[in-house]
């Protein structure tokens, strides 16, 4: 008569039947069974979140959804201005899209984005490669940005050679890139690329989340700054110093911000950077390279502060006449 298997008592299974063993001792004879604690050591490539930015330390958690409501500190400004000023506030769509109304005239604010500048404005100013381009075109100093065009959402329009040829001439040419999103923001998605093994990953995960790349040089920078501009005026700049664990200079990602005493250098290269793209409401993003020159970085359409106020909460009366001035302007 045959064993039946439900009949067999547990202590007995791994005896007679070796693929039915404990769990406990699976690691020694089924090691891609291990258990989580010790794949690190066997499969690097399942390595712990707490242990990614080692092995990986261009490789940000990138949100799944980017839409989200309006930093607490704007939304605070935008609703005590418009008391101040006399302006009906209406939050709608989770408090995402704000409708100000005076004197029978509407005005909106879609998250961080403003009804004071023109689509096109907008649409410019958070594309890297468009922007550089009328950056170049017009003079100004900026840091290039290559378009990378998905190969299948975009299929037919990656070029000749088609894109994959174009990153590696780029960094053939350079030998060490940056990868982004064409239209990313806060550091996220960007990656560092030094190696060939380091490009395709860069190539491949960006291209993952997002129809478009942009492909850049990497620069020795020394200090970011960053400018807010209204109207055809600069109204306050910062500076911005990386971590001793990250490149980037974004203060999402560890940067420290500090306040400077000579702002005029800066303020110039940014008003010529502003109107270049026509933009009335935005912040400019300057980089000092460590040879002492300045570029562009990129031109914010999104002008936020939350990150800034929680490092130099002081600064919040500066920064809320800001966005008086702008929300003024609306009318």
């Amino acid at each position: 008569m045959g064993i039946r298997l439900s009949s067999i008592k547990d202590s007995e299974r791994s005896e007679r039947y070796p693929s039915r063993i404990r769990d406990n001792e699976r690691s020694e004879c089924y090691p891609s069974r291990i258990r989580d604690n010790e794949r690190s050591e066997c499969y690097p490539s399942r390595i712990r979140d707490n242990e990614r930015s080692e092995c990986y330390p261009s490789r940000p958690r990138i949100p799944t959804n980017e839409r989200c409501i309006p930093m607490n500190s704007q939304r605070d400004f935008i609703t005590e201005i418009c008391q101040e000023e006399n302006i009906t506030l209406e939050s709608l769509s989770q408090g995402y899209v704000l409708r100000l109304t005076k004197d029978n005239i509407s005005r909106t604010i879609y998250g961080p984005y403003w009804a004071i500048n023109s689509a096109a404005a907008d649409r410019i100013a958070c594309d890297k490669c468009a922007c550089y381009t009328l950056l170049h075109q017009s003079g100004i100093p900026a840091i290039g940005h290559a378009l990378l065009t998905h190969p299948v959402k975009h299929y037919g329009w990656t070029g000749e050679k088609g894109v994959l040829a174009k990153v590696l001439d780029f960094f053939n040419k350079y030998k060490t890139v940056v990868i982004k999103p064409n239209q990313g923001s806060n550091g996220h998605g960007v990656f560092f690329c030094d190696n060939i093994h380091k490009l395709e990953h860069a190539v491949q995960t960006v291209f993952a989340m997002n129809a478009d790349a942009a492909i850049s040089p990497f620069y020795d920078i020394k200090t970011e700054y960053r400018v807010f501009y209204f109207n055809g005026e600069c109204h306050f700049v910062y500076g911005k110093t990386k971590s001793e664990t990250d490149w980037r200079h974004n203060l999402s990602q560890g940067a420290t911000a500090f306040e400077i005493e000579s702002p005029h250098v800066y303020e110039n290269l940014a008003t010529k950077a502003a109107k270049a793209i026509d933009i009335n409401f935005a912040t400019v993003d300057i980089a000092e390279l460590k040879n002492g020159k300045l570029a562009v970085m990129e031109i914010n359409a999104g002008v936020q502060a939350k990150q800034l106020l929680e490092q130099l909460p002081h600064l919040r009366s500066t920064i809320k006449n800001i966005y008086a001035m702008a929300i003024r302007g609306m009318f």
